[in-house]
């Protein structure tokens, strides 16, 4: 079932665009004219996804990869790399002017947040959250323990930008459905245990896990 799409749009009405879309079609006139074909929106291109879309795409201006040296080198890659995922656990990496599926990957679980990137725009990183039990929202189905017998709920993905693959990954005690912030060699990303963390960019070692007295959302 092709619940949810990422779409391009002329470059005509990019300017007047703003926001996601959770249907497959649509019809848009940004100038509010119904009469008018001046300025209105049409699909580009579409790429479905298993499930409906609420994160905002990550467009990644001429990405690079992280070489074994650890220096950024650009690749012929796309010039504009759009990456999204969706409720149904699947990201996906997207030509931002052809709309050919870059790489694809299956992380298992629901996808709310949206993606961010570092400095070099080689890695990304997002977080997800565990999906519902048969019972509904009664219940979690947990991701993981902690060696404390804490129940972990939500997971925090760091992925190389060109290729899809997962660098790391790391649990938390929330459910992740907010976006993360990098700052140098740290990535920050909320919970709904009422958590920040503090990760290592470069392997996901926990720095600091800082209480905030309530859920962080988004």
């Amino acid at each position: 079932v092709v619940a949810g799409a990422v779409h391009s749009l002329p470059e005509s009405a990019r300017r007047c665009w703003k926001g996601k879309c959770n249907r497959g079609t649509y019809s848009l006139n940004p100038q509010g004219d119904a009469t008018s074909t001046e300025g209105k929106l049409s699909v580009k291109w579409s790429v479905p996804l298993v499930k409906c879309v609420d994160a905002s795409p990550l467009v990644l201006l001429a990405p690079s990869v992280v070489s074994t040296a650890g220096t950024a080198e650009k690749l012929n890659m796309p010039a504009h790399l759009v990456i999204i995922g969706s409720h149904g656990g699947d990201v996906v990496a997207v030509d931002g002017a052809s709309g050919a599926v870059v790489w694809t990957l299956q992380l298992g679980e629901h996808i709310e947040a949206s993606a961010v990137c570092d400095a070099t725009a080689s890695r990304v990183f997002l977080g997800t959250f565990s999906g519902q039990d048969v019972d509904g929202f009664k219940s979690r189905r947990p991701v993981g323990v902690t060696s404390n017998g804490e129940t972990e709920l939500g997971c925090f993905w760091c992925l190389e930008a060109l290729t899809g693959d997962i660098v790391w990954h790391v649990c938390t005690a929330g459910e992740i459905k907010g976006a993360a912030l990098v700052i140098d060699e740290c990535v920050f990303v909320g919970a709904y245990d009422g958590h920040l963390y503090q990760f290592r960019v470069s392997d996901g070692g926990l720095i600091g896990k800082y209480p905030c007295g309530g859920a962080i959302y988004p």
